[in-house]
Order: C-alpha cells, then structure tokens, then sequence
C-alpha cells in the first residue's frame, strides 16, 4: 500500500476538506513580489493579528531574554576566552535592545 493511498484512505474517513490538503498550492501565500502583502484585504485578516501577537509576546519576555543571555555567557566561559565571550555578549544584547526598539516603534 502506497503513501498516497494511505493518505486518501485516512482522509475518507474524516471530516477533513480534502480538496485543501492535497492541493495546497490551490491556497497562495504572498510572495515578496507582493507589494502590499501586509495590506489588509479579504483573503488575509489575520496578518496584522499575527504580527501584532508576536510582537506583543516579544516585549512581554523583553526582560527575560537578557537574563538568559548572561546566563549562557556566564556558562560558555568555562569553554571559550572571556573576550569571545563578550564580544558575543554585546552583540546578542544588542539585537535584543533593536528588536526590543523596533516593537515598541510597532504599537507607538
């Protein structure tokens, strides 16, 4: 018994549209050709509720993330020399500091 007849087998038997799950090149996802991708329209509402979301959790860990970032630098230093470490240290604190910047940019 082949995969495909498994899958059709199985997807028989449930409620599942299947027309969608075999063909899900029949539901697009935007390109980058897309200009207005973010632009709301029928077809896409949530989009914005994504981006909003992620963001949103992104600032609701803002204070946990550095923590945990000294925390593996404190424990890489029994592998790697102190000046990699910090090295790497400031700039995992700078992306975090950008990205913390660019959501709250987001909501004001």
């Amino acid at each position: 018994m082949s995969a495909e007849t498994i899958l059709q087998d199985v997807l028989e038997r449930s409620n599942f549209p299947v027309e969608e799950l075999i063909e899900p090149a029949a539901q697009s996802a935007p390109t980058a050709a897309d200009d207005n991708a973010w632009e709301p329209d029928s077809q896409t509402p949530w989009k914005r509720e994504l981006l909003t979301l992620f963001m949103r959790n992104q600032l609701r860990i803002a204070p946990t993330m550095p923590i945990l970032t000294f925390m593996l630098a404190f424990t890489a230093l029994l592998w790697v020399q102190p000046l990699v470490i910090m090295g790497w240290l400031g700039a995992a604190l700078s992306c975090h500091a950008i990205q913390i910047y660019l959501c709250f940019k987001f909501f004001h």
